[in-house]
């Protein structure tokens, strides 16, 4: 096509020259023209030769004429490759599927571009060195993103092939391999098509052998003359396309036979059905899976930081949005795009969920629209289910094969994650969001029946934690406050972690709560440090009114016993030099030794209340010592949090350091994971960094935090991490980033209770920052004049340092 007009020609090179004929101008262009001119360059055909579309243009020419395409403005041009694809070979022969073969999409050996705003992953590209490289992930992954970056910094040429189901026989998948390895070393498998004129598993076979033979003279014949051996790089993306087994099997021959120089990596939604087994072994193999390909937090975060630059998103706000997403690439690509439409962030984190119409039609047309009615129903159905395993889903679907059928969900990355037993699973958070959402359009009346037989399945198969889930859901509340008084000290003891048993609790009535001795002490002494007093306060008040519409001689036992606690509690709020008394414990209790060291817990809080140090920290030694007997993880993890962060505000940071570290591996030897309360030694760690210094460590334990407890019940923790995030965002000299970080610990603060924060401590912290960037008028009307010890300690210190920078070195 000539610059400015649209004339157009045709060339094609026979016996190594190049033939042209002028087709004409856009307008002129007709079938009848194109099959006219594509004859006469077709020349007479020998039997040995027959005609190829990849020989009818020299492919550095075919890549300039793609090239071209891309340029064109005019739909004409468009128009025209659309009518040479419709063309057939020319020949003399009897038409069969080799010559019947259209004109190939160059498209599909172009990579794409790397985007502007990489978020580099050497961790996965510095893996993919080894002879073959499987890479299985659902859409919208990064896999192609990921294959480019590869591909860009590999260091040696890359063919690539982008997939699709039009690609499904063999003569075209091999025709479209074979035009990409000779877009990077031309001539390469020359003659080989012809071997197909009659495809078959014979002649495929030929095939393959004979293009690893051809790659095998090509590579060697180079090393003779150069200083460092050639290696050639082969991308098959998409193969999910492929389900030809004669594709298959030729593709598996081709693995049997790889020349040395050649290194090939296959991407696609499910992992292909090779034997790689001997590959494996021999350490030839690389697999990188879906849970690999996710963004890390510090991915996530990077990712966010590039694509949000008009909307300031605090530091929380982004750790948030990665987990929420999982570190799934696409929604957080989704989640920028709903910010920049509507662009308050706050707007998005609160409706950034599966049911938001972004992340719904994602699913539907990504995943749903393409499974079978039945499998539909499934997905669904089992929605309401947190784990999925194949007796479960029978159950609740009351079907059968549900085990069989997520095991090919799981295969083939159906945002179905696999636990390491390989007997249960869960879908990824957004997608399960999403299909609640269409749980509760497509099956209402159903939705109560599901969750009861789940309930019943758990409660028969010992998993009464998971049946209390299914009947808080129902609002089955006396069945279920029945079962979490059976498991509550269990829960703390076995598994370390309060925030779901105080979710339970607040989400039970409290008219049921007051007919459960039980349940209402445990909330008591957990919410005591976790929520805010005037919210335990009016919890009690609520319980205290319920009970005292019965005069004393017609209340039972159980129902004095909690007005007692109640006025317990309340004694020991009046009076800060009282210490806690014994909550009362049933004669021979199992958990006796647990209501002990629940009270000791409550007990050191006293002491800190009262300003008791000493002793604080002599109960915590002694419960620490208790709980590593009893091996109780939530006890352990408090006890052993409160003496590194003891050490820590005693400036022996060695210490703290020390007691923090012992702590989290004694957990991780205790059950291999980190509960939620293991957030309090990970921040202590973070601390101690930031006091040495050390801004980048600190950074990454933050970020361990948040990943630990990502969902706390109380904004205790949270705003912990931000204050600190923020001290560190000032240290790096990022004042603006601080003070927005600073605001959205406010606003969290207005959303979630916590036991331990004032908005008084903010004010301050808030001063603090804005002194610290010169705003002194700001500053000063922040200062609070009343509050606890805490409070009016820490806003002394801040005035004093306002007025030594107003040059008032006497009145600081």
């Amino acid at each position: 096509m000539r610059a400015g007009s649209a004339y157009w020609y045709a060339y094609r090179r026979r016996n190594g020259k190049l033939a042209k004929a002028y087709l004409g101008k856009a307008e002129e262009l007709t079938l009848a023209r194109l099959l006219q001119v594509s004859t006469r360059l077709a020349g007479p055909n020998t039997p040995a030769e027959p005609a190829s579309p990849f020989e009818a243009v020299d492919l550095a020419e075919a890549v300039d004429l793609a090239e071209a395409v891309d340029r064109a403005e005019s739909v004409e041009a468009v128009d025209l490759i659309t009518a040479l694809n419709q063309l057939p070979a020319a020949s003399s022969q009897p038409v069969d599927e080799w010559h019947s073969q259209p004109f190939l999409s160059l498209t599909k050996i172009k990579p794409p571009a790397l985007p502007h705003t990489l978020v580099a992953r050497p961790r996965l590209t510095s893996r993919m060195n080894t002879a073959v490289t499987l890479i299985s992930a659902p859409t919208g992954s990064g896999k192609s993103t990921l294959l480019c970056e590869w591909r860009q910094t590999c260091g040696f040429a890359v063919a690539w092939v982008a997939l699709g189901s039009d690609d499904d026989t063999p003569l075209r998948f091999w025709s479209t391999v074979l035009l990409a390895l000779q877009s990077i070393h031309p001539g390469l498998g020359k003659g080989l098509l012809a071997r197909m004129r009659v495809p078959s598993p014979t002649a495929l076979g030929e095939f393959v052998i004979g293009l690893a033979n051809d790659i095998v003279r090509a590579t060697d014949s180079i090393d003779n003359s150069s200083d460092s051996p050639l290696r050639l790089g082969l991308i098959l993306d998409d193969f999910h396309h492929i389900r030809h087994v004669d594709i298959q099997t030729s593709v598996q021959t081709f693995l049997s036979h790889l020349p040395a120089a050649l290194q090939i990596v296959i991407s696609g939604h499910a992992k292909p059905p090779f034997a790689l087994g001997h590959m494996r072994s021999k350490g030839l193999l690389t697999e990188i899976d879906n849970d690999e390909l996710r963004f890390t937090s510090a991915e996530g975060v990077e990712f966010l930081k590039h694509h949000t630059p008009e909307y300031t998103l605090a530091h929380s706000d982004m750790q948030l949005l990665v987990h929420r997403t999982e570190g799934w690439v696409a929604g957080l690509k989704l989640a920028t795009l709903m910010l920049t439409r509507q662009g308050d962030r706050h707007r998005l984190l609160e409706t950034f969920t599966g049911t938001h119409t972004y992340l719904r039609d994602y699913f539907v047309e990504s995943v749903l629209q393409r499974q079978a009615p039945e499998v539909q129903a499934f997905l669904i159905k089992t929605a309401i289910l947190k784990h999925l395993s194949g007796p479960l889903c029978d159950a609740v679907t009351g079907q059968t094969g549900s085990a069989e059928l997520l095991m090919r969900l799981w295969q083939g990355n159906l945002f179905l994650v696999r636990s390491e037993d390989n007997h249960w699973y869960r879908y990824h958070e957004l997608f399960a969001e999403a299909l609640t959402d269409l749980l509760q359009r497509q099956y209402p009346s159903e939705v109560p029946d599901l969750h009861r037989r789940a309930a019943v399945w758990y409660s028969a198969n010992q998993a009464p934690a998971d049946a209390v889930h299914h009947l808080l859901t129902i609002e089955a509340w006396e069945e279920a406050a029945t079962l979490i008084e059976g498991l509550a000290l269990r829960e703390l003891e076995r598994t370390g972690e309060d925030t779901r048993l105080i979710r339970w609790l607040q989400q039970l009535p409290e008219a049921v709560v007051q007919q459960h001795k039980t349940l209402l002490m445990v909330f008591v002494k957990l919410a005591d440090v976790a929520l805010s007093r005037a919210e335990v306060a009016r919890f009690l008040s609520q319980v205290e009114a319920n009970l005292t519409r019965n005069p004393p001689e017609r209340q039972t036992e159980d129902e004095q016993d909690v007005l007692a606690e109640i006025q317990r509690v309340r004694r020991l709020w009046a009076c800060e030099d009282c210490e806690d008394s014994e909550t009362e414990v049933l004669p021979g209790s199992e958990y006796a030794d647990a209501w002990h060291m629940l009270n000791q817990l409550g007990q050191h809080q006293v002491f800190v209340r009262q300003g008791d140090l000493d002793r604080a920290n002599a109960m915590m030694l002694e419960l620490y010592a208790a709980a590593q007997e009893r091996r109780h993880l939530f006890i352990l993890l408090m006890a052993g949090g409160n003496l590194a962060g003891h050490a820590y505000f005693e400036g022996h940071l060695r210490r703290s350091e020390k007691i923090a570290h012992q702590v989290l591996q004694q957990v991780l030897a205790m059950c291999r994971r980190l509960p939620e309360p293991a957030s309090i030694p990970l921040s202590i760690l973070s601390r101690v960094c930031y006091e040495r210094n050390e801004l980048s460590q600190a950074e990454q334990l933050l970020l361990r935090v948040a990943e630990t407890d990502p969902n706390p019940a109380s904004a205790n923790m949270p705003i912990l991490v931000a204050l600190l995030q923020a001290k560190i965002q000032m240290a790096q000299g990022k004042g603006e980033a601080a003070l927005v970080t600073l605001e959205e610990v406010r606003r969290r603060h207005s959303t979630l209770a916590s036991g331990v924060w004032l908005d008084a401590d903010l004010d301050t912290y808030q001063a603090l920052f804005l002194l610290r960037q010169g705003h002194y008028a700001a500053a000063a009307r922040l200062l609070p004049d009343a509050g606890d010890e805490y409070t009016l300690t820490l806003a002394a210190m801040v005035r004093a340092e306002l007025l030594l920078r107003q040059d008032q070195p006497a009145a600081a």
